[in-house]
C-alpha cells in the first residue's frame, strides 16, 4: 500500500492543474478579499449597533437604565462599544429615524412596570445572521437589567426605607452606611448588567468580513473532489492504461485504492492548511481561539471531499475535474462566496429552509469555523464534523463497490 500510496502523491504533486486549483486559487482570492476588506473595520459596524434612546419622563425614572446605557456605549479593555446611542425625546422621533434607516431600534420605557422595551427596525433581519445577532444582544441587555434591577430591589427588601431613601434622598442627606450599602449594590448591578452582556451575547464579537474567507475555505475542500477524482480514474482499467496494467498485476484493488486516497487526502490537506495558514497570519482573519479545532475541521473536510471526490471519479467517465471544479463552485453559492447579496441570500435560505441548507456538504465546513468563532459550545461544531465523517466512509464504500464493479471491464 505504501508504493501505491508514494505513487500517488508523486503523480498528483506533478499534475500542476490540481495543485493550481487547490492551493493557488484559494491563496489568490483571499487576497483578493484581504484587499477588497482592506478597510472594512473601519466601515463596519454590524456588531455595533446604532440604537434610539428616547428620554423621556419614564426613562429618566427607570433606575440605572441610564448608567446601563453608557456603559455599554464606551470602549474598554476588554470589548468596543456595543451601541451607539442617538437620543430622542419623544417615540415619534425614534420611529421616523428607524424608518430612515439611521437607526437599527430604538428602546423606550412603560410608564408604568418601568421595564424597557426594545423596538427593532425591520430591515435588522434583512442583515442576514449579523442582524440576529445585533437584535440578540439588545435583548440581552435588557433582559440583564431588567433580572439585575429586580435583583437590586429584592436585596434592598431588608431595609424598605432604603429604596425610599435612595430615591429622594441626596447623598449627602444618607447616613453612611445606607450610602455604602446603595453604592455597592448599584455597582454590582451596573457592573453585572454589562458583564452579563458579555458573557450571554455571542463568543465573540461580529466580524462579517469572515463569513467569506470561511466560505472559501469550504470551496477549497471542495476543490479536493478533483484531485481524488483524477487520482481514481488513472488507476480505473476502463479509464487508464496505467490502471489496466495495475489490474494485469494482480494488486489488490483495496491496496491501491486506499493509497490514492490517502495520497489525494495528503495532498489537499497541505494545500488547505496553506491557505488556512496564509488567511490567519497574512489576512489576519479571526478564527478566535480554537485553531487547533480548526485543523480538525480543515482534517475532517479535506478527507470527506477526497472520499466524495473519489466516488464520483467512478462513475464521471470524462472530464471529471472540470464537472467537479464546477459542482464545487455551484455550491458555493449557497454559502455565499459571491459577495453580499449571495451572502444575505444564503443566510436567507439557510432560515426558511434549513434542512435543505444541510444537504449542502459545503455549508457544514462552512459551519464548522463558524461554529468555533461564535458559539460557546462545540456541540454544533462536532454534529458537523460528524455529517462530514459520514461522507467520508460512505463515499469510500460506494467508491470501492465501484472499482471492484470496473476492475475486469478490460478483458
Amino acid at each position: 500500500m505504501f508504493n501505491s500510496y508514494k505513487t500517488a502523491l508523486i503523480t498528483t504533486i506533478r499534475e500542476k492543474t490540481l495543485l493550481i486549483w487547490a492551493l493557488a486559487f484559494p491563496i489568490i482570492l483571499a487576497t483578493f478579499f484581504m484587499v477588497v476588506f482592506g478597510n472594512f473595520d473601519s466601515m463596519n459596524k454590524l456588531a455595533h449597533a446604532n440604537v434610539g434612546i428616547v428620554e423621556d419622563a419614564a426613562y429618566q425614572q427607570a433606575p440605572g437604565l441610564s448608567t446601563v446605557i453608557e456603559k455599554i456605549s464606551k470602549d474598554n479593555d476588554e470589548r468596543s462599544a456595543l451601541i451607539t446611542p442617538h437620543t430622542f425625546f419623544n417615540e415619534e422621533e425614534a420611529i421616523k429615524a428607524a424608518h430612515d434607516g439611521v437607526i437599527d431600534a430604538y428602546i423606550t420605557v412603560d410608564s408604568k412596570t418601568l421595564n424597557p422595551q426594545l423596538h427593532v427596525n425591520p430591515s435588522i433581519n434583512d442583515e442576514s445572521s449579523d442582524g440576529a445577532i445585533k437584535k440578540d444582544v439588545l435583548e440581552t441587555v435588557l433582559n440583564a437589567y431588567i433580572q439585575k434591577r429586580d435583583a437590586v430591589f429584592t436585596a434592598m427588601q431588608d431595609d424598605p426605607q432604603l429604596i425610599e431613601v435612595s430615591r429622594n434622598s441626596s447623598t449627602a442627606e444618607l447616613s453612611q452606611n445606607q450610602a455604602a450599602q446603595i453604592q455597592a449594590i448599584t455597582e454590582r448591578f451596573h457592573n453585572d448588567a454589562v458583564q452579563t452582556v458579555r458573557l450571554e451575547a455571542t463568543k465573540n464579537a461580529p466580524d462579517p468580513k469572515v463569513r467569506y474567507f470561511y466560505a472559501l475555505l469550504a470551496m477549497t475542500a471542495g476543490m479536493g473532489m478533483m484531485v481524488a477524482a483524477y487520482q481514481i480514474q488513472i488507476i480505473q482499467s476502463n479509464t487508464s492504461a496505467l490502471g489496466a496494467r495495475r489490474c494485469m498485476a494482480s494488486i489488490p484493488r483495496w491496496r491501491v485504492l486506499t493509497g490514492s486516497l490517502l495520497a489525494s487526502w495528503t495532498c489537499e490537506f497541505i494545500c488547505g492548511s496553506l491557505a488556512f495558514l496564509y488567511m490567519l497570519m497574512v489576512a489576519k482573519v479571526n478564527f478566535g481561539d480554537q485553531v487547533g479545532w480548526c485543523v480538525v475541521a480543515l482534517a475532517v473536510s479535506t478527507l470527506a471531499f477526497t472520499a466524495l471526490g473519489a466516488f464520483l471519479g467512478t462513475i464521471i467517465k470524462k472530464e471529471a475535474s472540470g464537472i467537479l471544479s464546477g459542482i464545487s463552485c455551484f455550491l458555493s453559492l449557497f454559502v455565499g462566496l459571491y459577495g453580499s447579496a449571495n451572502m444575505r441570500f444564503a443566510a436567507t435560505l439557510e432560515v426558511n429552509a434549513p434542512l435543505l441548507v444541510r444537504l449542502n456538504p459545503l455549508w457544514h465546513v462552512y459551519h464548522c469555523f463558524y461554529s468555533l468563532l461564535y458559539y460557546k459550545t462545540l456541540d454544533s461544531f462536532v454534529e458537523s464534523c460528524l455529517v462530514l465523517l459520514a461522507i467520508a466512509v460512505m463515499s469510500t464504500c460506494f467508491a470501492a463497490l465501484r472499482m471492484r464493479r470496473t476492475s475486469h471491464v478490460h478483458l
